[in-house]
């Protein structure tokens, strides 16, 4: 379920005797089991405390969330992301010293092939990308 899903009414003077799962409607379209046990909890649930409409009045009061854009948006993502990678790898000197070195090598490995052994590179990494996929459709044949 998500927030989309759940349209909360205004509070008024006489919604302050209502039980907390009657000031939500909650859409019955594509629920799953855990929305069915969450809904159900909140019917069981106590009864709705009176706060002389003081959640009502704050909640009124909040601001509207302010709309940034989406390159600003993916820059707060990224950027954190971007560091926190760069200061990692700068812990892993040894670890990204013998990455390098490995790439170096096969590299080396690949320019030395012959057209055989391109053929043979080549068909093995279509075999295990059949593999690959036969086992994912089996997997979600399974599912259904």
């Amino acid at each position: 379920m998500t927030f989309s899903n759940i349209t909360t009414s205004k509070m008024t003077a006489s919604d302050s005797t209502q039980s907390a799962p009657e000031l939500c409607e909650i859409k019955e379209c594509g629920d799953d089991h855990f929305d069915v046990f969450l809904r159900e909890q909140m019917r069981q649930a106590q009864p709705y405390v009176d706060d002389d409409q003081f959640t009502a009045q704050v909640i009124a009061k909040l601001p509207s969330p302010r709309k940034i854009s989406r390159t600003l948006e993916r820059l707060i993502i990224v950027l954190p992301c971007f560091f926190i990678t760069l200061l990692l790898l700068s812990q892993f000197k040894q670890l990204i010293e013998s990455v390098v070195s490995w790439i170096i090598k096969s590299w080396v490995w690949l320019t030395l092939l012959s057209v055989n052994g391109w053929l043979q590179l080549c068909l093995g990494v279509a075999l295990l990308t059949l593999a690959g996929l036969a086992f994912w459709f089996l997997r979600e044949v399974d599912e259904l």
